[in-house]
């Protein structure tokens, strides 16, 4: 419950359901809302050098910022006190000419009388006593009244305090302690006048409030919908996958069970990985949205293949021993040298296949975490090639490829290196030249496989029962001599928890897969 207890002040107040963590709760709002807000200062300034006229941008920290904000408020404090000390000498000057007609009053009245005019009088002015031009132009302005006595005291009073003002400033500007002082007690005063309470603290990095965000998302069943065109959808349920809405033109591509605080991957042709939780997704019996709506995807940049970060859904099966006198497929000499083995992360893993013919296995786990709209690297592209499809690997299956002239091949998912890192991958096969990778795919039993047709329409199969499992890295077995392979079959794929063992129940029709 959230209440409004404002007065003067703002005043919010959140009440928690029993056993609720009050800090996970303020975490929550530190992060999500303006309540607190942390921010970095690129304290860039310019400096002054040797030459006056030159100041240079430095970045400073906080301690030699404020020092020379404090010497310019010496430097201001000097200039002012210099251009008081002028003008009060400039004034004093005219006094003490003022205080010399005051003593000869009579003789300059005389004087002025007898002259020919205010220039006249000025020339004769100067040539009997010791006045300058801006003194004798004092003079002459000098109204009348100012002539009388009391005039005239207030006048002496007036260059008795200036001169005692022009000694004071000049003691301040030969004594720099004495200016420092000043600048002091000028910020007391702007604090005093000026000064609130800091709303902001000055700190080093500081450590983010922890919070985990599963925390604030219902736990919920859902099903994810992904389209071939890449239109994703989250749903409760469906009686089967033919009854799922999609455009006109697409087909549904993968459907996953999980719940609303798993991730979804999704993989790209281009090599990323880009990564939504699933309670982000838009919850619709619609077309769903596209995916460009969550992510910056390229020109042309289309899915590939879906994992989720549900590890329910991917189950890792211990691959089979291998045969006495087998020996671990050797690197051929296209193989990239980052490929070697190392320390192997943990399972499940992905197999990425490109139409260059390279392979790669990865952990599902490393492009689990929800990525920006940008997305992650997940395996390194030669210039020109692009992945056919990624797909999870439980550890026991062969790969199944074809490519584009007719060459087929099935090899152990297990010759393929692990890297946690976006690799350029193996040689699954070796092409002959302009020739390409058209599909693949994982396969457990004798009888299951790859399915493509020829520009003739002939149906061709590519598994166990026809075709004995090899080393990867050779050059394929041929299948047609006339014609080229045109496409490859590329079913729904199906994810949820429970394995092979799952009731899918009238969520799918008996002629979907379900690849689990």
């Amino acid at each position: 419950d959230v209440r409004d207890e404002s007065t003067d002040d703002v005043r919010i107040v959140l009440e928690l359901k029993r056993g609720a963590s009050t800090e996970a709760a303020m975490a929550y709002l530190y992060k999500h809302t303006p309540l607190q807000q942390n921010f970095h200062v690129n304290l860039t300034c310019l400096v002054p050098t040797e030459n006056p006229q030159v100041q240079a941008p430095q970045r400073l920290g906080l301690r030699a910022m404020l020092r020379h904000f404090l010497d310019f408020r010496l430097e201001i404090v000097t200039r002012r006190l210099r251009h008081q000390l002028d003008k009060l000498r400039e004034r004093i000057h005219i006094l003490e000419g003022f205080e010399i007609v005051f003593d000869a009053l009579d003789a300059i009245i005389a004087l002025i009388r007898a002259s020919e005019g205010k220039a006249d009088a000025a020339r004769k002015m100067m040539d009997r006593f010791p006045l300058d031009e801006v003194q004798t132009e004092a003079i002459l302005e000098l109204k009348l009244y100012r002539l009388a006595k009391l005039e005239i005291l207030i006048v002496q009073q007036e260059l008795d305090e200036k001169r005692a003002e022009a000694s004071r400033l000049a003691e301040l500007l030969a004594d720099e302690g004495a200016r420092w002082q000043v600048v002091r007690k000028e910020l007391f005063e702007i604090r005093e006048t000026y000064g609130d309470e800091r709303r902001t603290a000055i700190v080093g990095p500081a450590a983010e409030p922890d919070f985990d965000p599963e925390a604030y998302i219902v736990k919920e069943s859902a099903w994810v919908i992904v389209s071939r065109q890449g239109r994703i959808k989250r749903q409760k349920g469906f009686s089967d996958i033919g009854s799922i809405r999609v455009p006109d033109g697409d087909e549904v591509g993968w459907v996953l069970r999980t719940d609303t605080r798993q991730t979804v991957t999704f993989y790209t042709q281009l090599g990323s990985a880009y990564v939504i939780r699933v309670d982000d997704v838009t919850q619709t019996t619609g077309y769903g949205e596209a995916v460009q709506t969550y992510f910056n995807f390229g020109d042309g940049e289309r899915i590939v293949g879906v994992t989720s970060g549900d590890a329910r859904l991917h189950p890792v099966v211990a691959p089979p021993e291998p045969a006495e006198g087998d020996a671990p497929a050797e690197a051929t000499a296209d193989d990239d040298e980052d490929a070697a083995e190392g320390d192997l992360p943990p399972p499940p893993y992905a197999v990425a296949m490109t139409a260059g013919g390279k392979v790669t296995r990865f952990p599902i786990a490393a492009h689990s975490e929800v990525s920006t709209r940008a997305g992650r690297k997940y395996v390194s592209l030669a210039s020109g090639d692009t992945v056919v499809a990624v797909q999870p690997t439980a550890g026991d299956e062969n790969v199944a490829l074809a490519t584009h002239d007719g060459r087929v091949m099935l090899f152990d998912v297990g010759d393929i290196p692990v890297k946690s890192n976006a690799v350029r991958g193996v040689n699954a096969i070796r092409l002959l030249k302009k020739d390409a990778v058209i599909g693949f795919a994982l396969v457990r039993k004798k009888r299951e496989g790859l399915t493509c047709w020829t520009n003739r329409g002939r149906e061709v199969i590519v598994r166990e029962t026809s075709y004995k499992p090899v080393k990867r890295g050779g050059k394929g077995t041929e299948v047609i001599r006339l014609g080229h392979l045109t496409h490859c079959e590329v079913p729904v794929v199906v994810y949820q928890p429970g394995g092979d063992d799952a009731e899918v129940g009238d969520h799918l029709d008996d002629g979907e897969e379900g690849l689990l």
